[in-house]
């Protein structure tokens, strides 16, 4: 079942990683540094909450496997990181590697992280109601 708490980290967390993978393009262009941070996080915060919700109709609801849900998340990160940027002003291509690269690498981390913890959960539900069964 989906809380709005859970949402809310994942908008949170999103954000967060949304400005500091945006920050090193923004000290190199000599950008108004909170406003683009601002602008940053908010589209971190999408890319955040549509990458999880992919993995969520991949993984949970249709049951695919985590490699297919995990590759739907970096499409998800990448497009929506070239599309964000580019809607915010960005139009040197290296800039954009930069970007997509920091945006895919902490994405796919935080993404595995969450995957980790929710099959370590899950193992200690099974085992729990194993011994009360």
């Amino acid at each position: 079942m989906l809380k709005i708490k859970d949402i809310l980290i994942v908008v949170f967390i999103s954000g967060l990683t949304g400005g500091i993978v945006a920050l090193p393009v923004i000290l190199l262009r000599k950008d108004d540094l909170l406003p683009s941070l601002g602008e940053s996080a908010i589209v971190g915060a999408v890319i955040g909450l549509s990458a999880w919700a992919a993995f969520f109709i991949f993984y949970n609801t249709l049951r695919y496997s985590y490699i297919l849900s995990f590759s739907v998340i970096a499409v998800v990160i990448a497009s929506g990181t070239f599309c964000g940027a580019y809607v915010l002003g960005l139009r040197y291509p290296p800039h954009f590697l930069i970007v997509i690269g920091l945006a895919e690498l902490t994405g796919m981390l935080i993404a595995a992280l969450g995957f980790r913890s929710y099959l370590s959960l899950n193992r200690k539900l099974k085992h729990v109601q194993k011994r009360y069964t």
